[in-house]
């Protein structure tokens, strides 16, 4: 292949690394973010069946963007599944033990499944006031070994060395064939609805 064949191969390349040369390296710091998923209940007895609130504890990730263009940013994250733990108000220790067995074994099977990872793919950007944004963070999700495109309203600060988002979005339990968890004989279960809430704190290292 002739150098004339090569050169737009080679400026794509040069402006790749020049791009991604503008943007600031962000790391997630998990001790500082928060990262909650909230379940329902169902069922005929479900006025009898308690809220689920399960954190996530351990997860890492990071962000490449330039203030200057929010649009281009990306987003990586990897949530380890089982690092989820009940923290709902109204049950006993061993309550906590068995539910958080069950989500691992049973609901998202995490020996075969043991990470949950986001990847950003577009991001629309709208300027609120001086390094602050509300954001629509589009990106595949993969959640029990199944990969979707979600959508993510965000609000985003940029302050001096740190990024803070905060959002919240829902996924179902259907979309990513996860075992809705049950008791009284099925007649009290977990709603189909998740709701996902977020405070990602990242840092320039």
């Amino acid at each position: 292949m002739g150098f004339s064949a090569w050169c737009p191969v080679l400026l794509w390349l040069l402006a790749a690394s020049t791009q991604q040369a503008d943007r600031d390296r962000y790391v997630v710091d998990a001790s500082a973010s928060r990262f909650t998923a909230t379940i329902g209940t169902a069922g005929i007895l479900s006025n009898f069946g308690h809220e689920h609130s399960v954190a996530l504890r351990e997860f890492t990730g990071e962000a490449h963007l330039s203030e200057n263009d929010v649009e281009n940013a990306t987003l990586r994250m990897t949530i380890q599944a089982a690092s989820l733990t009940e923290v709902g108000k109204g049950f006993s220790d061993a309550d906590r033990k068995k539910i958080d067995k069950d989500i691992r074994e049973k609901a998202l099977e995490v020996s075969q499944y043991p990470e949950i990872v986001f990847r950003s793919s577009e991001i629309r950007a709208s300027q609120i006031t001086a390094g602050e944004y509300q954001i629509e963070l589009r990106g595949e999700l993969t959640l029990h070994g199944v990969t979707r495109q979600v959508s993510v309203p965000t609000r985003l600060t940029l302050r001096e060395r740190t990024l803070t988002a905060r959002g919240d979005f829902t996924v179902l339990h259907s979309d990513y064939k996860i075992r809705r968890l049950s008791a009284a004989v099925g007649t009290v279960k977990a709603s189909d609805e998740i709701r996902m809430a977020f405070e990602i704190v990242a840092r320039k290292p």
